[in-house]
């Protein structure tokens, strides 16, 4: 029997599950299709202040308080406590010499720590990913969505008028025609499709990932001397060496999620040997995995995949979401938001509009603009990873190059959250479209050919006119805490006036958040002039 819906997504995770949702409540009949069953394991992790935005304004949007409850950590425990979580008060990085115990000294030369909120009820978070995922697809049923767990995307046959899909249970096999298909999954749609792949990188990469027990936080085995802006265990942990890095992230409830990236590895045939080969690299870190245990049923495991993007992101009746188009570096986090910018854009297009079915020509240029832009936002983000990559073994120029991104996170995060600019979620994420930060990571790594001193020059002349942060200013500090000062002094940056913008900062750092509609630019400049 055939099953007949306007629109297939397969792939349950938080962002697939949160599309079937929004499009379930413009009207649109909606399957979900995942291949396991909920709860159940999944990587990405790591949420960014401009993920928290984008659930925001999707809460005011769709009119979904419970939304922003995932924005940050105070709203969080307070609300669904239930729900696992870490707390993420920021970015901490750590330079190693590979094979060799790791050493800091007074000036930090191997330690970067910079602080993404002032404290921890504004503070973004790590999701417990199993547990999130769970939530967002339970709630697109609870919207009207049919969701079939358990069953394996295994031919897709595209007519005229719709797309078959034939798909896998313990049951047999069952076809399900649809208007539209989204790839939520790992790209099992376009694989399925043949949308072919262009390589971004020429060696195979190693990921070796699990969730683990008793782990001994880093910072008490540096001892560093001076004072971090924030917990720095409570954030993402990297630790870079010359061809690779390892990642930790912790979990509220004692447990660490751990990776590693080994690059132009080949993958050992056990994971737990891989693993502990990984740990060998950075003997220091070694030390605080003593006496961990990997945490059952996810133990230890390992992928090997090569670096690309598909040739194309969407079709008359398909679409990839970000994780299937692109694979990118988890070195800044970058995956949860843009999969959330994508949700938002999708809504948009495929959101029923009166009676209109779902192909219709508002909708086909609305997919040629998500494809054009998700293919600059791509190459944006590799050009990111990429030059971050090649700075593995030199941690002061890595410092200079993580600025970058900071740079333009932090320009991108203030405008949305402060000026609140309509369309927001088809600017191109991370700068990829703004006039001064377009193609900004394929120009930097000339910069770099230069000495410290000239490459810190070079930081500050170009990028100073999109610098809200302060992070030109005192390029030698290392240890880098929110700075609202440098905030209010950057406020014609962003359109608005010192006074304006220090009127509406009390209401942001008291985590004030209500499914308005009304701008905080506009919020601000009322109460500016009542106070006249």
């Amino acid at each position: 029997m055939t099953s007949d819906y306007d629109i297939a997504i397969v792939g349950s995770g938080f962002a697939g599950s949160l599309l079937a949702r929004l499009l379930a409540r413009t009207g649109r009949s909606v399957v979900l299709i995942e291949s396991a069953k909920h709860p159940r394991f999944a990587l990405g992790e790591s949420s960014t202040p401009l993920a928290a935005i984008a659930l925001e304004r999707m809460a005011r949007r769709f009119e979904i308080p419970e939304l922003a409850q995932f924005a940050t950590y105070g709203r969080w425990q307070a609300s669904q406590a239930e729900l696992g979580c870490g707390l993420k008060r920021g970015f901490s990085y750590y330079g190693h010499a590979r094979g060799a115990r790791y050493r800091n000294d007074d000036a930090d030369s191997h330690r970067f720590l910079v602080a993404a909120s002032p404290s921890d009820a504004l503070a973004d978070l790590h999701w417990v990913r199993a547990d999130v995922d769970a939530r967002f697809a339970r709630r697109a049923v609870e919207d009207g969505v049919t969701l079939f767990e358990e069953h394996r995307l295994v031919d897709l046959r595209e007519h005229e008028d719709a797309i078959e899909l034939h798909v896998s249970s313990a049951r047999g096999e069952q076809p399900i025609r649809a208007g539209f298909v989204v790839d939520a999954s790992g790209g099992a749609v376009a694989d399925a499709l043949g949308v072919s792949s262009i390589a971004t990188c020429d060696h195979p990469t190693t990921l070796i990932y699990g969730h683990f027990r008793n782990v001994q936080p880093f910072a008490s085995a540096n001892k560093a001397s001076n004072a971090a802006p924030y917990p720095e265990f409570a954030a993402a942990n990297h630790h870079l060496f010359q061809g690779g890095w390892i990642y930790l992230l912790p979990f509220d409830d004692g447990r660490v999620s751990a990776g590693a990236i080994l690059e132009a590895e080949r993958a050992h045939a056990d994971p737990v040997q891989a693993w502990r080969h990984a740990l060998t690299q950075v003997p220091t870190l070694d030390s605080c995995f003593e006496r961990t245990t990997a945490i059952d049923p996810i133990g230890i495991g390992q992928r090997q995949f090569t670096r690309q993007r598909r040739r194309l992101a969407s079709g008359n009746r398909w679409a990839l979401l970000p994780h299937a188009y692109a694979f990118q570096d988890p070195m800044f986090s970058t995956g949860i938001a843009w999969s959330l910018l994508a949700v938002e854009r999708l809504t948009e297009i495929l959101g029923r509009e009166q009676s209109a079915p779902p192909q219709t020509e508002r909708i086909y240029k609305g997919l040629r603009r998500y494809a054009d832009l998700l293919s600059t936002e791509a190459i944006h983000t590799a050009a990111l990873c990429a030059g971050a990559r090649s700075l593995y073994g030199d941690f002061d120029r890595f410092v200079e190059w993580a600025k970058l991104y900071f740079i333009a996170a932090s320009y991108s995060e203030a405008r949305q959250r402060i000026t609140d600019p309509p369309n927001a979620c088809w600017e191109g994420f991370l700068g990829s479209t703004d006039p001064h930060l377009a193609g900004l990571f394929e120009r930097a790594p000339a910069w770099f050919e230069n000495d410290l001193a000239q490459t810190r020059s070079h930081l500050r002349e170009k990028l100073a006119v999109r610098d809200v942060g302060g992070f030109t200013h005192n390029q030698a500090n290392r240890l880098l805490d929110v700075d609202l000062e440098a905030l209010i002094a950057a406020a014609p940056k962003l359109g608005l006036s010192c006074d304006e913008l220090r009127a509406l900062l009390p209401s942001i750092l008291r985590g004030q958040w209500q499914p308005q509609t009304a701008s905080p630019l506009t919020r601000a400049t009322t109460a500016l002039r009542q106070a006249r």
